[in-house]
């Protein structure tokens, strides 16, 4: 019996594999990297056992129904997890649970591999779109402030056709799509990278940090969580990082020349 609340229960029968997560569950980086990508793990478990179900805290129902559509799972198997009641399960499973802001290298690259081969079961005709994809950020923290600037220097440098933007809170299917045909992608540090779930090896990833980086003090000069250059090394996938300028923390500025420098590099090589 497991759970956080303290009256009713829940009794569930047959298999259950358990995806629960300690932190930041309506967060999608979490979601994608400490829940989703433990599917892995359990996924030749669940095609060979069709009547086991999965577990999830179901806040984000588009990204769990997405990814279950590529892996082949049907959505009907999902279960919502209840916070106010405790779980009894007749037989549970739970792939092993990550620290928090890393995901498992050998379980991100097979996921990784899951999803892709999804995406071209269910989209035959995907193949190489704008090679450089740029993440906006309009609100919260983060925010590029001179993002334009920025789009207008890589498609002066590479050409508008082959220049894309991605907005937080686009489709789960036009995410993947972005991302599994990019072969550059420049973002700010954020929630959206976990999107390098989608990304081919070999490609490469530009993250922009603010200033004062994410406040971890412990983590060098510049204060930055390096949850995103860690994944992207156990993916195969080129990292740069990159400061910008400013006194601020919500929105601060890069330099577009030296980011579109950084692109070049990776495009060439």
């Amino acid at each position: 019996m497991f759970g956080k609340g303290a009256g009713d229960h829940v009794f569930l029968q047959g298999t259950v594999v358990a995806l629960l997560q300690f932190w930041a569950a309506g967060n999608y980086y979490h979601t994608m990297m400490e829940a989703v990508v433990r599917l892995a793990i359990v996924h030749t478990y669940l095609i060979d056992n069709a009547a086991a179900r999965v577990l999830v805290e179901t806040n984000m129902p588009q990204v769990w129904h997405f990814v279950l559509d590529l892996l082949g799972v049907d959505r009907g198997r999902l279960i919502e997890y209840q916070s106010d009641k405790l779980h009894a399960v007749e037989h549970l499973l739970v792939p092993t649970v990550p620290d928090c802001f890393v995901a498992h290298g050998a379980a991100q690259r097979a996921m990784r591999t899951l999803l892709r081969e999804g995406y071209r079961r269910l989209y035959p005709n995907a193949g190489r779109g704008p090679g450089v994809v740029v993440h906006a950020r309009t609100d919260g923290a983060r925010i590029v402030a001179n993002h334009e600037e920025l789009v207008a220097a890589l498609k002066s440098e590479f050409g508008a056709e082959d220049i894309a933007e991605f907005r937080p809170g686009a489709a789960m299917p036009d995410a993947a799509g972005l991302h599994y045909a990019a072969r550059v992608v420049v973002a700010p540090h954020g929630a959206g990278l976990a999107n390098m779930l989608f990304m081919d090896a070999g490609t490469a990833i530009v993250e922009l940090h603010p200033p004062h980086g994410n406040g971890w003090t412990n983590h060098g000069p510049h204060a930055v969580n390096e949850c995103f250059a860690i994944s992207a090394h156990r993916l195969g996938i080129r990292y740069r990082a990159i400061i910008g300028g400013g006194s601020g923390d919500t929105s601060f500025s890069v330099d577009a020349a030296r980011v579109a420098e950084a692109v070049k590099e990776f495009l060439v090589s």
